[in-house]
């Protein structure tokens, strides 16, 4: 499959790098309604369910958009499309709530002493950085998916007496009852940075899943061509191209389709 070669230059990445987020009085005042929740275990399984966390949170990003930004400490975030997270740094450590959506994280050096541990918290447990470049990816339910480019990243699952410590090069997914086997990762999984999707024989549900972030309509596959290899360099700020690239293939079909309840999906099935 031939890839959308010569876009680059049209999904250069935009750069918003921004001081540390301030809240507005509306939204201090509605996340005065869940600090009973920030205690951590049960309480913060609840909380993140709470639709309003992802309207209010520190950091947000629209369908599309993607955002860099310089915390007090030097670390570095790029956050990908429809994404929302929450910082967190105190006297004892520095953290980020990843309510969905993904982040690259590359952490600075703590100027404090003794240095605080660095950790992003998800639905299913907590990813402490051992001085690292990171991603971290939201999943469907309690799972995160950690892919690791420098250093190392610790797993601990909320409810699990294990632990598990990716080395750069390694990915795994997480939830609250345990962790996967490492598996290798490809620093080209980070491309969305640069606008970009590149697939190298790629599921093209892990391809729809990229291209989510950058569509207002859910992107969903069947079940039979979940499994079918990718390949190709395509640029995410053109999801619909991709969409219809996919769609001329001779095994597969495009299908928008509106649900009764009003939301919008685009399906991607057998063309028999």
């Amino acid at each position: 499959m031939a890839g959308l070669a010569g876009n680059t230059s049209q999904a250069a990445l935009a750069r918003v790098t921004l001081g540390r987020a301030g809240a507005t009085s509306r939204r201090r005042a509605v996340k005065t309604l869940g600090v009973a929740f920030f205690g951590g275990g049960v309480a913060w399984q609840v909380e993140q369910h709470l639709p309003w966390r992802n309207w209010v949170a520190d950091v947000r990003t629209a369908s599309g958009e993607r955002r860099s930004l310089v915390l007090d400490d030097g670390t570095q975030m790029v956050l990908n499309g429809a994404s929302a997270l929450d910082i967190g740094f105190s006297a004892q450590r520095r953290m980020l709530r990843l309510h969905k959506g993904e982040v690259l994280i590359t952490t600075a050096k703590d100027g404090r002493q003794p240095a605080r541990p660095f950790v992003v918290m998800t639905r299913g447990g907590e990813a402490e950085a051992l001085g690292t470049r990171f991603v971290v990816r939201a999943k469907e339910g309690e799972s995160a998916l950690v892919s690791v480019f420098e250093g190392a990243v610790q797993l601990t699952p909320r409810t699990a007496g294990s632990t598990l410590v990716l080395q750069a090069g390694e990915q795994a997914s997480f939830d609250a009852q345990g962790t996967s086997s490492a598996s290798a990762v490809h620093e080209d999984s980070t491309a969305w940075v640069d606008g970009m999707l590149i697939a190298r024989a790629m599921p093209l549900s892990d391809v729809l899943a990229a291209l989510q972030p950058y569509s207002e309509a859910r992107l969903v596959c069947e079940p039979r061509v979940a499994s079918l290899r990718i390949s190709g360099t395509y640029p995410l700020a053109d999801a619909p191209r991709v969409l219809a690239v996919l769609g001329a293939l001779p095994q597969l079909r495009v299908r928008p389709l509106t649900r009764w309840w009003g939301r919008h999906e685009i399906v991607v099935e057998t063309s028999d």
